[in-house]
């Protein structure tokens, strides 16, 4: 299967793989400061902790429509 992609394709995979890295870079940053910042500002942990939650639900929700949008035909 390697063998068969096609340019394009191989382009394709390639940028959205360096899209999902840097979003992990960004999700990895902001875990260390945010809690302590949220804190200063009065927020429990439970609210903060809902913003983590609710980003990862909203990736998990647009990931398939992303999926269905991304054509590797060329």
């Amino acid at each position: 299967m390697v063998g068969q992609f096609t340019k394009r394709q191989w382009l394709t995979l390639i940028v959205i793989s360096i899209a999902d890295f840097a979003n992990a870079i960004c999700v990895s940053l902001q875990a260390p400061f945010y809690p302590q910042e949220a804190e200063k500002k009065g927020a429990s942990p439970t609210e903060y902790g809902l913003v983590f939650g609710v980003f990862e639900l909203v990736v998990f929700i647009i990931s398939p429509v992303y999926g269905k949008h991304v054509s590797l035909q060329s």
